[in-house]
């Protein structure tokens, strides 16, 4: 896709579709293997005190852990979840913990499969970076060195979304911290939906004018997003816009982010393979991939790391 074309697609629904190639059976096969790692850590304290670390130390008030590794609850939304992140260090941090020929069958089987859908993102992040003319981040996101990489997988689990009134909010409206993400599979499709974030709202100070754009932009400017076979999703975050050493033209920083939230509807449908991931229960998962810049230029000069109110804006008044 041309610069021009995917950058147009950006700025009229705030997200394009990007090659991924794996199958959704081996996407649903991942997600069935993070949601049962979750699940682990519930028996298994050394497990979860393995897959438990910071790249970056939180910053702001309230902190936003934009290098938080593990598996965590909701931190700042109301929402019923449980989230595991998963990125190129995880393997030999839980090793670190429990060698790995004494880990939990099922933790060993993971990370062949981690280490897949790390290769598959990482190829497609940059493949849409290159696309929008931003090649420059490709080495911000993905130095050569992969220790420094603050790139993972997010598997989340949202317990019970299934189950609530239709119109329910089951993923709160916001702006992602990163650079920018790529949402890769879920269980439910029909539930998500998006539309730009500005950067004036982004960056723009909590007011009641700010408030009213937000709440219009909630009624009037959220369309689903759709799925495409052979593809996923891709959108900026507000960290695009903390961007501080000008490597990018104008015109592409200035892109908008992508603002989304999940709505329970009755029009939602299930992947075919749900059921091998969330068994019998009522419950969604998506996996989504962060791309955040490296360890280097996070704490440098030249980034500044989005607080909780650029992602989440408010919007009531």
């Amino acid at each position: 896709m041309a610069s021009a074309e995917a950058a147009a697609e950006i700025e009229a629904q705030g997200w394009v579709h990007v090659p991924f190639e794996m199958s959704e059976a081996d996407r649903a096969a991942y997600a069935r293997l993070a949601t049962q790692v979750m699940g682990l850590t519930i028996c298994n304290p050394d497990v979860r005190t393995g897959l438990d670390f910071k790249l970056v130390e939180p910053v702001h008030d309230p902190p936003v852990n934009a290098g938080l590794f593990g598996v965590h609850g909701p931190q700042h939304s109301a929402e019923n979840k449980v989230w595991l992140h998963a990125g190129y260090q995880s393997r030999d941090r839980a090793a670190e913990i429990i060698p790995e020929w004494r880990q939990p069958e099922l933790l060993r089987t993971f990370w062949p499969a981690h280490e897949a859908m790390l290769r598959q993102s990482e190829s497609s992040v940059r493949l849409a970076l290159s696309s929008l003319g931003a090649e420059a981040l490709n080495e911000v996101v993905f130095p050569e060195s992969t220790g420094i990489r603050n790139f993972h997988i997010r598997t989340v689990r949202y317990i019970g979304a299934q189950a609530v009134a239709a119109g329910t909010e089951v993923v709160t409206g916001h702006a992602d911290q990163g650079l920018a993400a790529l949402h890769i599979f879920e269980t439910h499709h029909g539930y998500m939906a998006a539309a730009p974030y500005p950067k004036r709202l982004i960056v723009g100070a909590d007011s009641l004018r700010r408030r009213a754009s937000v709440a219009a932009l909630r009624t009037y400017g959220l369309w689903p997003m759709d799925v495409e076979p052979g593809s996923a999703v891709f959108f900026l975050g507000a960290g695009w816009h903390g961007l501080q050493d000008g490597s990018l033209p104008d015109e592409v920083q200035g892109l908008p982010a992508c603002y989304h939230a999940g709505f329970q509807s009755p029009g939602s449908v299930a992947s075919e393979y749900a059921g091998r991931v969330v068994g019998g229960s009522s419950d969604r998962v998506s996996v989504v991939a962060f791309a955040h810049p490296n360890v280097e230029f996070m704490q440098s000069e030249r980034y500044q790391v989005p607080t909780v109110q650029m992602c989440r804006p408010r919007f009531e008044y």
